[in-house]
């Protein structure tokens, strides 16, 4: 039984030494390729502007354009002309005019705006967008869509290219529940597919702890988080992208590195997860900056988003806590949980370089 046990073990850390190579190409090659994208779609009549903002300029483009900004951001703008078709009541919206307004710094984000005219006034309208052919698969966009006072969210992915949206009397009565509804899975999605903000969370519990330090760590963080994102999404707090990309990148490295090296890592974890909880919650703000909160339903709106971001969080953790138990009652805990946590800063450190390089 004992000899079993240890072959057991054995194989889970081969295993575990696996997943954390895996996690550093993984990363590697979604910050090298996957793009996040916020839309706005801004309604007037028969008119429209559609401005979509990348996080960065897509790989795929930089990579055609022999990593020439000013080539690739011109080529993401062709793109986008040819690949987005847009419909109003079944009939199609002409583009007038496609603009790439200069960026100071393409790292952080890159905005592209096209016009365009529709036969008629807007009450119901369809969007296809193909230029996922272009931009890589790994690009998300999360929008909006605004009409007289009324806001729509919707998402479009390489796998779901179409959404349509309906004003007026087909539209659901309630806009403050819609605006809460709507922004919480906006939350939710955010805080999945945030990798840098889950490989800190994961950091953060792989130091053995019981589960009223647990609670302890994780309430420090949602607390944090919650006050910042607030603060930016209402325009009170504004940090430059880059420095909180960067502190992002840095935190995971930090607080991996620390389970490493310190004796008691969790005397003073809940106010290094404090601390880096305020900037992480700039970043969660990001998509609530790019995309804008609604005029109607403010508050429920940016409480849905808090609400969506923490039960995403919540359901990672359900999910990590056990397979963490599982390995600190095996004999190697000690070094898998080593393994796992030099895995995590090293793709943070990583991130951190490619962040301000």
């Amino acid at each position: 039984m004992a000899r079993g046990r240890r072959g057991l073990a054995v194989k889970l850390v081969a295993l575990l030494r696996a997943v954390a190579l895996m996690l550093i190409a993984s990363a590697s090659s979604a910050h090298e390729g996957g793009v996040s994208g916020y839309a706005a779609v801004h309604l007037n009549d028969n008119a429209l502007r559609y401005e979509l903002t990348l996080s960065a300029l897509p790989a795929p483009l930089l990579a055609a354009a022999d990593h020439d900004a000013a080539r690739a951001l011109g080529a993401a703008r062709a793109a986008l002309r040819a690949g987005l078709r847009i419909s109003s009541e079944g009939a199609r919206c002409e583009p007038v005019e496609a603009l790439a307004p200069p960026s100071a710094d393409t790292r952080v984000s890159v905005t592209l705006v096209i016009d365009y005219v529709c036969p008629g006034p807007i009450v119901a309208l369809t969007l296809h967008d193909d230029s996922f052919d272009v931009f890589g698969p790994d690009l998300h966009i999360l929008g909006r869509a605004s009409l007289a006072g009324e806001t729509r969210e919707f998402t479009l992915a390489t796998e779901s290219r179409e959404v349509a949206l309906a004003f007026g009397s087909g539209a659901p009565s309630s806009p403050v529940a819609r605006g809460f509804t709507a922004f919480l899975k906006l939350g939710v999605e955010h805080i999945l597919l945030g990798y840098d903000h889950l490989l800190f969370l994961f950091a953060l519990l792989l130091a053995p702890s019981r589960w009223q330090t647990t609670v302890r760590i994780v309430t420090a963080f949602t607390l944090a988080h919650s006050v910042t994102l607030a603060l930016t999404a209402l325009d009170v707090l504004r940090l430059p992208g880059v420095l909180v990309e960067a502190v992002i990148a840095g935190s995971i490295a930090y607080v991996a590195a620390e389970n490493l090296w310190a004796k008691n890592p969790l005397s003073r974890r809940v106010w290094v997860t404090l601390l880096f909880g305020l900037v992480h919650g700039c970043g969660f703000a990001s998509v609530l900056r790019e995309i804008g909160l609604p005029t109607t339903g403010l508050w429920p709106a940016l409480l849905g988003f808090n609400v969506g971001v923490e039960v995403g969080q919540l359901a990672v953790i359900l999910l990590v806590l056990p397979l963490l138990h599982a390995i600190r009652r095996l004999k190697r805990e000690a070094v898998i949980s080593a393994t796992l946590s030099a895995g995590v800063c090293a793709v943070g450190v990583w991130l951190l370089v490619q962040r301000v390089a």
